[in-house]
């Protein structure tokens, strides 16, 4: 019995000093993210390759309007098979608008994939530098919705310093 209760106490008392080793932080990558001048320059190319897609988009949505108009104007003098051309024409063009949509939809997103994947490294890589510098068990990412140890050490003017950022 006495044996039983000495290891129970060495069992808590070992699982208080494990506790009391545990140093938690909390750190806003988003807000670190968005300072980053990396950040700026992949929103400014991600802004301007949308802004191409859309031209095109614009520009084919502008053809399909022009030759809508032409066959409701001429639609009258035109013989069955010249409206049934036209019409399949119409719908074809239709069908290349929808497939640029979802085609640019998906350009977008490995453009933005591309562009920011190395900077969120390197945030991430900032991150676990400061973690092991300064000896943090647990650092927790406000901006991703995790629940955060309210206690916490920010760590986030650390992960700022690591970059150069202010």
């Amino acid at each position: 019995m006495k044996n039983i209760l000495v290891t129970l106490l060495a069992v808590v008392g070992l699982s208080f000093a494990t506790v009391a080793q545990t140093k938690l932080g909390h750190v806003n990558s988003q807000e670190i993210l968005v300072k980053m001048p990396e950040y700026k320059q992949a929103q400014t190319k991600a802004e301007t390759f949308a802004k191409e897609l859309e031209g095109s988009l614009q520009s084919m949505t502008t053809e399909y309007q022009k030759k809508l108009a032409g066959l409701q104007s001429k639609e009258g003098n035109m013989t069955n098979t010249e409206r049934e051309t036209a019409i399949s024409e119409l719908q074809q063009l239709e069908q290349r608008i929808q497939s640029f949509q979802v085609s640019a939809q998906e350009r977008m997103q490995k453009q933005e994939s591309e562009l920011l994947t190395p900077i969120i490294e390197k945030v991430r890589g900032a991150i676990k530098k400061v973690g092991e510098t300064n000896g943090f068990t647990y650092i927790f990412d406000l901006s991703t919705g995790a629940t955060v140890y309210q206690n916490g050490t920010d760590v986030t003017p650390l992960v700022k310093k690591e970059l150069g950022l202010q």
